[in-house]
């Protein structure tokens, strides 16, 4: 133990001066007279610095209140933190072989196929889900109520990491036990057909406008001709395009990969987005009065085909060899711009009709 600012100690040596200024020269420290330095150096088990209060760093520095931490579970039931916690201790796409339980509140819900979202907590803890199994049947394809944005859910599955991002992969939705499980329940408007609960974030489908059946009209902008029955891509539209449909006009701007006059293998009329290797896009904006936009869109021949509207990703089940479409619904009440991008290249579509809800004034 060596003695530290604060400490009285009794010195022998010889007195002297060195620029003006007195100095006892090569002392030795009385171990056996005098007050012998008291203080003790106590080291933290974590790590291993001193934790004296009067301790100032001579023979280490001072511990800043380390506390060994608690191991963290192999499995079972866990806080959001401790799940992001264990799922950074994974390595890249590696996952624990015990199973977690974990709760949360859903945000982010971006691909409404494999349910792939993001669960916080108050205090901003951040998980990934990617995959969420309903009883069995994927997200997209179970039939009964879902979880949405803004619902508190328990989910359980393994813990890992993918580029440095914490997630649970495969998830099981727990129905029974744990936290509330969804309470949403669609009441269609009688005119549209569509969810006109405050709460419904389109999962199952998009939310009612407001609709009455006195005073709402749709309009329909369809791209050609129907003709002959077999797949006509058409030439490259450039980067703007309109349609007039009774006194409305569709103005398509931001243009890129778009041809037409297409046709689908039925000879329906389209306009195609996307090549082999390149991706395609269109954007327009609806007037105040539209409320509501309805594509007919569907993959193109055989392709897998993916999309994005709005930044919502949607995967099609149509193809255009049977001339069958899906309908993706758009809630512009407070958005009056669409964008409409295929994901990646290779990947193709083939737009039938795009239709707006108008509320007439």
């Amino acid at each position: 133990t060596k003695p530290v600012e604060g400490d009285t100690i009794t010195v022998t040596g010889v007195l002297g001066t060195y620029n003006g200024k007195p100095q006892m020269k090569n002392a030795d420290l009385v171990i056996g007279g005098g007050e012998t330095p008291k203080h003790e150096h106590v080291a933290c088990p974590t790590c291993g610095l001193c934790t004296a209060a009067d301790c100032d760093g001579t023979e280490s520095e001072k511990c800043a209140g380390h506390e060994v931490a608690p191991e963290l579970p192999t499995e079972g039931v866990v806080t959001l933190e401790q799940a992001v916690a264990i799922a950074n201790k994974q390595a890249h796409n590696t996952y624990t072989t015990g199973k977690f339980t974990v709760t949360g509140k859903v945000y982010d819900l971006y691909n409404t196929q494999y349910g792939n979202m993001h669960l916080i907590d108050d205090a901003g803890n951040d998980l990934t889900i990617y995959g969420l199994y309903i009883e069995g049947s994927k997200y997209g394809d179970y039939a009964g109520t879902k979880p949405v944005e803004g619902d508190t859910i328990t989910v359980t599955g393994v813990l890992g990491t993918y580029n440095g991002k914490p997630q649970m992969k495969n998830a099981d939705l727990v129905i029974e036990g744990g936290s509330e499980t969804p309470k949403h329940e669609h009441v269609a408007c009688p005119t549209c057909g569509l969810c006109t609960a405050a709460d419904c974030d389109g999962a199952e489908e998009v939310k009612c406008a407001g609709h009455q059946a006195a005073d709402a009209t749709t309009v329909v902008f369809e791209f050609g001709d129907n003709g002959a029955a077999g797949h006509v891509d058409g030439s490259d539209l450039g980067t703007a395009k309109s349609y007039t449909q009774d006194s409305y006009t569709l103005e398509l701007t931001g243009m890129s990969k778009v041809y037409g006059p297409a046709k689908d293998a039925q000879g329906n009329s389209c306009i195609k987005l996307g090549t082999s290797s390149k991706t395609g896009a269109l954007s327009f904006t609806v007037p105040e009065n539209v409320n509501e936009v309805v594509i007919k869109v569907a993959k193109y021949k055989a392709n897998t085909s993916k999309i994005s509207v709005n930044g919502v990703a949607y995967t099609l089940n149509n193809s255009s060899n049977d001339g069958a479409y899906d309908e993706i619904r758009i809630d512009t009440t407070t958005t009056k711009t669409v964008t409409f991008e295929t994901v990646s290249g290779g990947v193709r579509c083939m737009i039938n009709s795009i239709a707006w809800v108008v509320t007439e004034e």
